[in-house]
């Protein structure tokens, strides 16, 4: 049956206008609100032959699906305020003049139109709670009170209502499936069993229900940079979203299974943090940023970059440094930093706080300090102190003359005194005079605190025994005479640090020269001895007198060292033969 001699025949049907329901809103022609969606409630019948066939939807009797969240489908008989999708799902028609006019939506016979993806649109018996809109399509009605009552709804006479940009109404015999909403308008219906049975909706009798459409949220990333972090960074993702019915929307996302949230009203901007502390070293990537307003309207943007979690630190390399070593003079300490993670940002070092360049040369003396510090592009910071000594060498002049008199084992004539000064500019040091005499062993000389200032020093060696002595101590081995002694001095501090060597030569003089003995005032029983050497040091002489019977000595007589030069022996016997001996000493 065409639509043009529908009308042509209603033209000739008087309408009558009744009131169906008091408690819902009524719209007679339907208008499109951005947010709002329209749902069938209410109409009336009419049949093409018999003019008194006027019926109506029972009211109240509507029963109705929906989904408000997207996730559960409800039925209720009332439409909710606010919906994913609504349609009419059951009701019941009465007749304005029979009684037992009762009929009945056929349970089960109901099918839908509907569309999930907004590309496709499906029928079936249910609706899925995740469609996108859905609307009443066909169904099957029976009687109460007849059993050959079955009513069907005519194929292809269903008009429908929609609504593509939530602004303008269309009406047509099918559903795009992109719709925002939709909804049964009008419809045929037809018997089973009875061939003059046709019944349509009389035009204009629809009532509609207006609900709210719940809009899905526009979720927008600003972060679009990879991000790098340490264990005491963060890292942050933000952006923007929207929800056209001012909803309160979360935002959350997870990252290495670490989920952040936050909550947007109506609009505005959003951001979720990560600490480094809490997530494991690696990288993350293609993280899915969740938009939902708690009913059932979702959107999600990804982001592509990565997230590098690195807490491992920098590591430095320092050559030619120990900690806590002294260097001699100087050092020149060269320093560098790699990263395998996240990559290294820079390397730079302090010596006493103040900037130093890798490979410089430090040679003032003392105790110093250098910094090394090393930082990852993630903010990992890694610091190296090193402390070390600078010990300038000590100084040594010897004022001793190169040429001395010969040494003599004398009393005043058998000392040696090294003279001269030190000096160290390591303030403090322990400073010891050392030598060695013929390169023999080296023994200490005396001890003196450094400073900056030119300090004397003595080393006195004393010739006694045919030996050197120091302070009561041997330091060399048994001289001879006109013997010539080297003796090397140096200064040593109590970190290393020596000077340059001095050495100084001197020549033994052990022996006095040759007694010439005389023997005079020979009397029968005493003669006299006396030596008649000119010395040039003070001697000390001893007399030796043997007696003889012919070549064998008899006896001897030994005097004491003494200072005479003279002799006088006694008590000699006439006609005996005596041989005389002088041994001469230094004093």
């Amino acid at each position: 049956m065409k639509i043009k001699f529908l009308r042509l025949i209603m033209a000739m049907v008087l309408v009558v206008s009744f009131s169906l329901s008091t408690n819902i809103a009524h719209l007679g022609k339907v208008s499109a609100a951005a947010t709002s969606g329209q749902v069938l409630s209410s109409f009336e019948l009419r049949s093409y032959y018999d003019t008194n066939n006027f019926k109506y939807a029972s009211a109240d009797s509507q029963q109705y699906l929906y989904s408000i969240d997207g996730v559960a489908t409800k039925t209720g008989g009332t439409v909710p305020a606010n919906a994913k999708w609504v349609t009419l799902s059951t009701f019941e028609i009465r007749s304005y003049y029979g009684i037992n006019s009762f009929n009945y939506v056929s349970p089960d016979s109901q099918q839908y139109l509907y569309s999930i993806d907004g590309v496709t649109t499906k029928t079936g018996g249910t609706v899925p709670a995740n469609a996108k809109w859905a609307t009443l399509s066909t169904f099957e009605i029976r009687s109460y009170y007849g059993v050959n009552s079955f009513n069907y709804v005519s194929p292809d006479s269903q008009q429908y209502l929609y609504s593509i940009d939530g602004v303008t109404t269309k009406t047509g015999d099918t559903v795009p499936a992109n719709a925002k909403w939709a909804t049964l308008g009008s419809f045929e219906i037809r018997s089973y069993y009875g061939v003059n049975s046709f019944k349509y909706v009389s035009p204009d009798s629809q009532q509609y229900l207006n609900y709210k459409i719940n809009s899905d949220p526009n979720i927008n990333l600003a972060t679009t940079n990879n991000l790098t972090l340490s264990e005491g960074g963060t890292a942050t993702l933000s952006g923007t979203v929207n929800d056209p019915d001012e909803d309160i929307v979360t935002i959350s996302a997870t990252v290495g299974g670490k989920a952040k949230s936050t909550t947007v009203t109506g609009s505005g901007s959003w951001s979720l943090t990560w600490s480094g502390s809490e997530l494991a070293e690696g990288t993350y990537s293609n993280i899915v940023i969740s938009a939902n307003d708690g009913k059932g309207g979702t959107a999600s943007v990804t982001y592509t970059g990565t997230i590098r979690v690195d807490k491992t630190k920098p590591v430095i390399s320092l050559v030619g440094l120990l900690a806590n070593a002294t260097y001699q003079e100087s050092v020149a300490p060269t320093f560098s930093a790699a990263d395998s993670g996240s990559g290294l940002q820079s390397v730079s070092a302090t010596l006493d706080g103040l900037s130093y360049t890798s490979g410089t040369v430090v040679n003032t003396p003392g105790s110093h300090s250098l910094v090394i510090t090393a930082t990852d592009k993630a903010g990992n910071v890694n610091t190296q102190t090193t402390l070390f000594f600078i010990n300038k060498s000590p100084t040594m002049i010897l004022s001793t003359p190169v040429t001395h008199p010969p040494l003599v084992e004398a009393t005043g004539l058998n000392d040696y005194t090294l003279a001269g000064s030190i000096k160290d500019l390591n303030v403090g040091d322990q400073l010891t005079i050392k030598y060695r005499i013929n390169g023999g062993p080296t023994f200490n000389g005396p001890t003196i605190v450094g400073n900056s200032n030119d300090q004397p020093f003595n080393l006195k060696l004393t010739l006694q025994n045919k030996k050197l002595n120091y302070n009561g101590t041997d330091v060399s081995d048994v001289l001879v005479d006109d013997q010539t002694v080297t003796i090397d001095v140096w200064v040593e501090d109590n970190k290393g640090g020596s000077s340059s060597t001095e050495s100084r030569s001197i020549v033994t003089d052990l022996l006095p020269d040759a007694p010439l003995s005389e023997v005079y005032d020979i009397e029968s029983t005493s003669f006299k001895v006396k030596d008649n050497q000119t010395y040039t040091y003070p001697v000390e002489y001893q007399f030796i007198i043997h007696k003889m019977d012919g070549d064998t000595v008899v006896s001897t007589e030994d005097s004491s060292y003494q200072d005479s030069n003279v002799y006088h022996v006694q008590n000699t016997q006439p006609n005996t033969k005596y041989i005389t001996e002088i041994n001469v000493r230094y004093k």
